[in-house]
C-alpha cells in the first residue's frame, strides 16, 4: 500500500526515493519506451515483488463507458464533451471489459 511516499506491506517497505522516480511512472506516455531490463529495476522487482499499491482513491467510481455496438460519433462526443483520455468498451450482455479506446485511437481514425 502507498503510504506517505512509501510502498509497504506487512513484511517490508520501500521508500519511493529508493530508486523509483516520477519518470518511471510516466514512461510510454510521451513516446518514451521503458527499459525494464536494467539492474536497478530488476533489483526493485525482486525485493518488492509482493508489494501492493491501493489505487482506488485515484479511480473514478463510475467512469464513462461505451458498448461494443455504439457509434463512433457517440464515442467522439464523449471524448470531446467530457475531455476523456480513455474510454472503456464493455460487452452489452454481461458488462465485461472487452477493450479500450484511447484519444490516440480517435486521432488515428480521424486522419484516415
Amino acid at each position: 500500500m502507498l503510504e506517505n511516499g512509501s510502498v509497504s506491506n506487512s513484511s517490508s517497505s520501500l521508500n519511493v526515493t529508493d530508486g523509483l522516480q516520477w519518470f518511471d511512472f510516466n514512461v510510454g506516455f510521451h513516446g518514451i519506451s521503458p527499459d525494464n531490463n536494467t539492474p536497478e529495476i530488476k533489483k526493485v522487482v525482486e525485493k518488492n515483488g509482493d508489494q501492493v499499491i491501493d489505487i482506488r482513491p485515484f479511480m473514478i467510481p463510475r467512469p464513462f463507458t461505451a458498448h461494443e455496438n455504439d457509434s463512433i460519433q457517440k464515442c467522439l462526443d464523449l471524448f470531446r464533451l467530457m475531455n476523456l483520455r480513455n474510454l472503456p468498451v464493455l460487452n452489452e450482455d454481461d458488462g465485461s471489459l472487452i477493450g479500450m479506446i484511447t484519444r490516440q485511437d480517435l486521432f488515428a481514425f480521424m486522419s484516415v
